[in-house]
């Protein structure tokens, strides 16, 4: 009898281990099942499997509330939002200078800009400024973008409702399109020289704008 215990004693750790292995098989010939499925449809159907796979990968890796930069040589990347205070480079650790900034993309959590921050102090030439698609951004601050000479392009989400005193004055924005949801905007907020069409829905509340400047409700 004892010879007996001791005998399944000893056959326990052999039958785990070939209860794992066959659970581990059965995973892989499972995942192995699902990729032969998807290889068996047409290339156009794979692609967009494969592309949305990706494109959710992508989404985890990214930051929230992040800022994405482009630079004048084709470089990409993302710098948490949380670096752009106003104290510091927000570039700092990377091997880019602000000055060899082309654009920046807001990502779609950010809800207010504040003008006490290092934008328009540091990227002096910044050229385009955009925001995600289903950005929430409700406020620019007063002074956010003023004095970023060489800012030609900027796009207001369509949930902003507040642009701020001075907000983008001193700049080269040339044209600008306001969103129905703005409400407020501040004292001499589209103050630009280079300025000459704008675009506000009826409704809109009255804004200062340079001599020369076309008006157009829509």
């Amino acid at each position: 009898m004892f010879l007996i215990i001791t005998a399944i004693f000893q056959c326990l750790p052999s039958l785990a281990h070939a209860g794992e292995e066959k659970e581990e098989k059965e995973e892989k010939e499972k995942k192995d099942t699902a990729l032969d499925r998807v290889n068996r449809l047409p290339w156009e159907l794979r692609e967009i499997i494969f592309g949305m796979c990706q494109q959710k990968s992508d989404e985890k890796e990214q930051e929230p509330r992040h800022v994405i930069v482009r630079t004048f040589d084709g470089g990409k990347f993302n710098i948490p939002f949380s670096k752009f205070g106003k104290d510091g480079n927000p570039l700092e650790g990377t091997a880019v200078s602000p000055d060899d900034v082309r654009s920046l993309t807001f990502s779609k959590d950010i809800d207010y800009l504040s003008g006490d921050n290092y934008l328009r102090r540091g990227f002096k030439n910044l050229t385009s400024v955009d925001f995600e698609r289903g950005s929430n951004l409700h406020t620019i601050g007063d002074y956010c973008f003023s004095g970023c000479f060489n800012l030609s392009t900027i796009v207001f989400p369509e949930k902003l409702v507040t642009i701020g005193d001075y907000a983008i004055e001193a700049t080269s924005v040339s044209q600008i399109v306001l969103p129905s949801s703005v409400k407020n905007i501040g004292d001499s907020a589209f103050w630009i020289d280079t300025l000459r069409k704008v675009m506000a829905p009826k409704g809109i509340p009255r804004f200062r704008v340079g001599e020369g400047v076309n008006v157009t409700r829509y």
